[in-house]
């Protein structure tokens, strides 16, 4: 990502920047053996007298016993050996058609929300987007309406946004409850070229009742220069950011303690 810019949608916030240290020394930890080698000298540093040659052999050799990972799976699962219940006034549709598979990948919600919950025990906090697809125009140019909803088996569903996803969100106090404003997701995905794939970013941002997709412009980007470009964007009509966030430890807003 760039440096600070106002004009750049990539900008982080400074809780991101505080927190993407302490992310990351989660991620190496949780990538086991293979992660901290790479990390090298970042958390396996060279002896004083210590030659490349030997760091090198050393560094082969080291082994990381994940004892985070399995923690986190001790403490993750113990909420969840009951299946979480819903209260009486959950709609049975949603009982029905949703909660059996939250994310459209098959999880129902004792699976999504255990895996929420660990990587908010992992990272401080975790977040999960209520999303649903746009809906295309009608051919005729007349209303959507639920019917035609239901008949292409369009619904919302659940995404699970890992906190290093997040570059940057605001929010207001608004009648004593904090309420989002603004939220800047990082996504990546790939798309085939020939037989091979490309690995791409956007960056999605949120506002209440709005939806906005940018990328970048690989005309005008440059080795030290990110430029974004707007290439998507629709109204979602909601007056609110479907974003939640479960916060493990908490110390401030978007901060906390892995």
């Amino acid at each position: 990502m760039t440096d600070k810019d106002a004009n750049s949608p990539a900008t982080t916030s400074c809780a991101y920047d505080y927190m993407a240290p302490r992310w990351n020394v989660i991620d190496t930890l949780l990538g086991g053996t293979e992660s901290m080698r790479e990390a090298g000298e970042t958390y396996c540093p060279m002896h004083p007298e210590e030659t490349p040659e030997g760091y090198a052999a050393r560094l082969k050799s080291t082994v990381l016993t994940n004892y985070v990972e399995m923690t986190l799976d001790t403490l993750s699962g113990k909420p969840f050996s009951e299946e979480v219940k819903v209260n009486d006034d959950v709609p049975q549709p949603i009982q029905d058609k949703i909660l059996n598979d939250v994310d459209l990948q098959g999880n129902n919600l004792n699976v999504f929300c255990r895996l929420w919950f660990r990587e908010g025990m992992a990272k401080a906090f975790c977040h999960v987007l209520v999303d649903m697809p746009a809906p295309a125009i009608k051919g005729d140019g007349s209303p959507r309406t639920l019917a035609d909803d239901r008949a292409e088996g369009m619904r919302p569903y659940w995404v699970l946004v890992k906190p290093e996803a997040v570059l940057f969100a605001r929010a207001a106090i608004e009648n004593g409850a904090e309420v989002l404003k603004h939220v800047r997701i990082v996504e990546t995905y790939t798309e085939q070229d020939g037989f091979a794939e490309v690995t791409k970013q956007r960056i999605r941002i949120l506002e209440p009742g709005k939806v906005e997709l940018w990328e970048l412009d690989p005309a005008k980007t440059k080795k030290d220069k990110e430029v974004w470009i707007m290439v998507d964007t629709w109204s979602t009509g909601l007056t609110y950011i479907p974003l939640v966030t479960f916060y493990a430890d908490r110390s401030d807003f978007m901060m906390g303690k892995p």
